[in-house]
């Protein structure tokens, strides 16, 4: 999220996240900017080692905007994990693998977003019945999209939330090819998702038991980041 209205404060993010400790989880950093503290996530597509020594033009035009995933997770330059590009190396880490999500995409229809199973995001949105059926038949694709076999980071039955990481990984044929956000509390954008409790074991096996609970009280928001430009060409 990078649009000025988009940006939430520290305060206020500390204000939403029901008493989420922070700065006790290394992924979120502090910074200041224009005067306003902030909790920053932060994920690189290039080795950080090359932020400040750049690229060569023939490498962006080889490689393009990056070559990988590094997600940060410290305070230090260096303080970062490099992805497994390959899944079959993600189930060798500490990444515990979901559930594929078959999501047939989002619906967006009359400014309002909804999940395949009806639930609007706004309930007081209002759906016209033609713009529905509309969207139904012309904009979404024949065959099922999908957002991808999901990775988790050390997720388990019993795992508190306030350790719970705030990303998770998107693989598709084996190949990683997105990742996302998840952020306890609820932050207004255009850009980010609130997943209900009840789709939690869609796409997370297991469920930590204390998360469907917090999912129905405090919220949780979450962003997907693909790095393919056709949603629809994503298959598990």
């Amino acid at each position: 999220m990078s649009r000025k209205e988009d940006e939430i404060s520290q305060a206020d993010a500390e204000a939403n996240s029901g008493g989420f400790p922070f700065e006790a989880q290394p992924a979120f950093r502090p910074d200041n900017i224009d005067g306003v503290d902030y909790w920053v996530l932060t994920a690189y597509f290039v080795d950080p080692a090359q932020v400040c020594v750049g690229r060569t033009s023939e490498e962006f035009d080889e490689f393009g905007t990056g070559t990988g995933l590094f997600i940060v997770t410290g305070p230090g330059a260096m303080d970062y994990d490099a992805i497994p590009s390959k899944q079959e190396d993600a189930e060798l880490s500490e990444w515990v693998y979901g559930r594929c999500f078959v999501s047939m995409g989002e619906w967006t229809i009359v400014g309002t977003q909804q999940w395949l199973f009806g639930a609007p995001r706004c309930p007081k949105a209002v759906i016209a019945p033609d713009t529905f059926k509309y969207a139904r038949e012309r904009r979404l694709p024949k065959t099922p999209a999908s957002s991808g076999d999901h990775f988790w980071y050390r997720v388990s039955p019993d795992l508190d939330c306030n350790e719970f990481f705030p990303a998770f990984l998107l693989y598709n044929q084996g190949e990683l090819t997105g990742f996302g956000w998840a952020v306890q509390g609820i932050y207004e954008s255009d850009h980010v998702e609130y997943p209900p409790s009840f789709v939690l074991n869609l796409f997370m096996n297991p469920v930590p038991t204390c998360l469907p609970g917090l999912v129905d009280t405090i919220g949780v928001t979450t962003q997907h980041i693909y790095f393919n430009a056709d949603l629809f060409n994503v298959i598990c």
